[in-house]
């Protein structure tokens, strides 16, 4: 004997884990926040790309700034 209504609600989140995703599913989907934390990641991978392979041929007084970079 379980608490009544749970076996339903188990019954149903049972049936919709077999069923899998459906079509008109939209939490699969990319959000803006997701887009805009991806763009940025890329952006701070690209930039310290950037510094890592033009730092040796860098003058003096960019070199200091290696420690702000990400």
């Amino acid at each position: 004997m379980g608490i009544e209504g749970n076996e339903m609600a188990d019954e149903l989140a049972d049936a919709g884990a077999k069923e899998g995703r459906m079509d008109n599913d939209r939490s699969a989907e990319p959000t803006i926040s997701g887009i805009g934390t991806t763009a940025r990641a890329l952006a701070n991978v690209t930039t310290s790309d950037w510094w890592r392979r033009r730092y040796t041929g860098l003058s003096a007084s960019y070199r200091k700034w290696e420690s702000d970079m990400p």
